[in-house]
């Protein structure tokens, strides 16, 4: 068990998951940009507007296959992630988002900038979780990462209260999330496609959401003829 703050955590949870770049838009330093400047192997990729940062992040999800992460401060800051973690949705690429939320103790007294952003970030991510406490963050990030790679990928949306990222408190090693956990298909589908794909003339496969996975598409290149 080590000391400390609840963004200091998430660094350290980003480290041990591999994430090399955060595409965001600081606002307060203190919001996880303090903790990163401690950490050089992550590199903050700055962006002029938070939607940006989400598109970046897709993007880099879906070349590499690997999670990637986004960060924005709360209010209009949160809800310009919303068309960005849409897509990924649509487009199944694990990004996670990383937000700033309104400290309890005012959440509901209309404090600045305050909105639901829980309420926006249902729809379109896999899981969107608000950490309660700071001891809670190992478990928020590793469920996150989970979800965001198993199963069909998508986004994750984790919003740390103003005083949860400050907090100091006991925290366990950052155990990596189990990744590319992927259910099988049915073995009599699977051969019968295969089948009518060897006597077809001229194939063609309508792809769904998550097919623009390059590995996934270069084996489908290279099997089909040509037109």
């Amino acid at each position: 068990m080590t000391e400390r703050t609840g963004w200091q955590m998430v660094v350290a949870a980003l480290k041990a998951e591999g994430i090399q770049y955060v595409f965001g838009l600081p606002g307060n330093p203190s919001c996880l940009y303090d903790a990163l400047y401690d950490e050089p192997s992550i590199e903050p990729i700055l962006v002029r507007h938070e939607a940006a940062g989400g598109f970046m992040a897709m993007a880099h999800a879906l070349l590499t296959g690997e999670p990637a992460v986004c960060f924005a401060s709360p209010g209009p800051g949160a809800a310009n992630l919303v068309s960005a973690l849409l897509e990924s949705l649509a487009t199944c690429a694990p990004v996670i988002a990383l937000c700033t939320g309104v400290s309890g103790r005012l959440d509901g007294k209309g404090a600045f900038q305050e909105t639901d952003q829980m309420g926006m970030m249902r729809p379109v991510c896999k899981w969107a979780v608000r950490v309660p406490y700071a001891d809670r963050v190992p478990w928020a990030m590793r469920r996150a990462f989970s979800l965001a790679t198993n199963g069909q990928p998508g986004p994750i949306y984790v919003e740390i209260p103003f005083e949860v990222g400050g907090d100091m408190a006991e925290m366990p090693a950052y155990r990596p999330a189990e990744r590319a956990i992927r259910p099988a298909g049915d073995p009599a589908r699977v051969a019968q496609a295969a089948a009518l794909l060897a006597e077809a003339e001229r194939p063609l496969i309508v792809c769904g959401g998550g097919a623009e996975n390059p590995t996934l598409m270069a084996m489908l290149a290279a099997e089909l003829p040509s037109a």
